[in-house]
């Protein structure tokens, strides 16, 4: 469990690192934000874990990027986990099999601006009906707020 979460690390700094614009001081680097939701697909949903991912919330998180409310959105599918011997598992045993990264300032609320994308991108659904949709599918593990201190680039 430990190495997927240094994997985690390693992937969440690269992609924060790719929305930090070059010629910025240390300080301004440390103000970028990465929500991580960890997610587990139940049974039998996996196709419809990643239609709803990419028809109900892409669309609403393409909004926020474009209106600057967030830098990035991306969902990651753990496909193996490294071995203590430094091989690869034949499965996934983890207690979650996707995580999205959502990379925002530390001045943004971005969570107050989803509704509203959500709505804007998908008049016809309700908020009830698009978190129903959403939870028929997956259950969020648990939920990190992490912080860029360090990155080469």
């Amino acid at each position: 469990m430990r190495r997927i979460g240094m994997f985690l690390a390693i992937a969440v700094a690269f992609i924060a690192g790719t929305f930090v614009p070059s010629g910025h001081t240390q300080d301004q680097i440390t103000g970028h934000l990465v929500t991580v939701h960890y997610l587990k697909v139940k049974p039998g949903k996996r196709e419809d874990y990643l239609r709803m991912e990419r028809n109900l919330w892409k669309p609403a998180h393409e909004l926020l990027v474009k209106g600057k409310k967030m830098q990035s959105w991306a969902v990651y599918e753990v496909k193996a986990i490294p071995s203590p011997t430094g091989g690869r598992t034949a499965g996934v045993t983890a207690d979650y099999d996707f995580v999205t990264f959502t990379v925002h300032d530390e001045s943004q609320d971005y969570g107050k601006y989803e509704e509203t994308a959500l709505m804007s991108v998908h008049p016809d659904k309700t908020i009830p009906a698009i978190t129903q949709r959403t939870t028929e599918t997956r259950d969020t593990v648990k939920r990190e707020l992490w912080t860029l201190v360090e990155q080469a680039r």
